[in-house]
């Protein structure tokens, strides 16, 4: 995928709190989005061709694809993807998966998802960063993200200050 390119999916596919027939129960794995919806990371294929899969147990290959799926997730309300995903160093990662998940699901479940725009992405061995804006019904949110891969899986690390992407310029200009 080339750097500055904006990702956005319709309204209609977006999740958010005012639609009862969002809401998750309990320890339900079911998606908040219908397979046939575009996918929220803005690739322009259907979730259940897209994100999904990752969602469901596939392993994303680079970081890059690990973001988007994670962007995808919280759309989603795909709270144990989230969890799955979260390396155990970030200061969000809790041993206490319920009281996590429920903190997971609240954002999601508040939050419309309006697109992804990826500013940067690098990967260089064992760690990657991907410079990325959220656009939230709260605002736009701006993060350089840092990735590590651990066991043959990429985990979100950390975030970064903006400008820690600045020397990981994109390679895919």
């Amino acid at each position: 995928m080339r750097s500055g390119k904006e990702y956005y999916f319709p309204a209609n596919t977006n999740t958010n709190t005012k639609n009862p027939k969002s809401k998750i129960s309990k320890g339900s794995a079911v998606s908040r989005l219908s397979p046939n919806a575009p996918c929220p990371c803005g690739s322009g294929l259907k979730y259940k061709k897209c994100c999904r899969a990752y969602h469901q147990g596939k392993v994303a290959p680079d970081p890059l694809t690990l973001m988007m799926s994670r962007y995808s997730a919280y759309a989603a309300g795909e709270a144990a993807y989230i969890q799955r995903t979260t390396h155990p160093e970030h200061p969000d990662w809790s041993e206490n998966r319920e009281s996590w998940r429920r903190e997971i699901l609240a954002f999601s479940r508040g939050t419309e998802f309006l697109g992804l725009e990826i500013l940067s992405h690098r990967q260089e061995g064992a760690e990657g960063w991907v410079h990325f804006i959220a656009r939230l019904s709260s605002g736009p949110m701006e993060e350089c993200s840092h990735f590590l891969l651990r066991e043959g899986r990429w985990l979100y690390h950390q975030a970064l200050p903006r400008d820690a992407c600045t020397s990981h310029r994109s390679d895919a200009s």
